[in-house]
């Protein structure tokens, strides 16, 4: 699984990078916007807090899926088996067709 975070991680950063974001200033404006979003929807509606708990009700019940964790564990499995080595098809130039 370490190595899904780090892909996440990587894929996170250069959508930022591509975007023109340095990290550090989007995960500030991430948690600020969070935090914003929270008090004003908490100040607005009185159940708010119920909203919350079935969110992270159904996060939890999705990421726990038995479906989805065998698909992680096939293809994280089969990455650290057969590791690909570093030169293979680079040494080869593509032929030109007649």
């Amino acid at each position: 699984m370490k190595f899904y975070f780090r892909l996440q991680y990587r894929r996170m950063i250069r959508l930022l990078e591509e975007l023109g974001l340095h990290p550090v200033i989007a995960l500030v404006l991430a948690v600020t916007a969070f935090l914003g979003l929270s008090m004003l929807l908490f100040i607005k509606i009185e159940l708010a807090e119920w909203g919350y708990w079935g969110m992270t009700i159904f996060v939890l019940t999705n990421l726990g899926k038995e479906k989805r964790n065998d698909h992680l564990k096939a293809i994280f499995n089969r990455c650290l088996e057969f590791p690909v080595p570093l030169g293979s098809g680079m040494n080869k130039l593509p032929e030109r067709a007649n």
